[in-house]
């Protein structure tokens, strides 16, 4: 099942931690679910295998394709 993550219209808050992929091309978080979380502005996939989205329910992601800021829905 793929999910879309949210953008964020602007840089977050300084207080708020930021996960990035060491890479240009990999996903920031992998796991062995059927759930994957897509950036909403480029498609690609930021985590992959996640069991539930509850996973990174509150997490702010950078797109490692476009570098756009991310957040989960929930």
């Amino acid at each position: 099942m793929r999910v879309s993550l949210l953008p964020l219209i602007s840089r977050p808050r300084r207080d708020v931690p930021v996960l990035r992929s060491n890479g240009s091309s990999v996903p920031i978080l992998v796991g062995d679910g059927e759930v994957d979380c897509t950036c909403w502005r480029c498609g690609f996939t930021i985590c992959e295998g996640l069991r539930t989205v509850v996973e990174i329910s509150g997490r702010v992601f950078r797109c490692p394709g476009c570098s756009a800021f991310n957040r989960s829905r929930q």
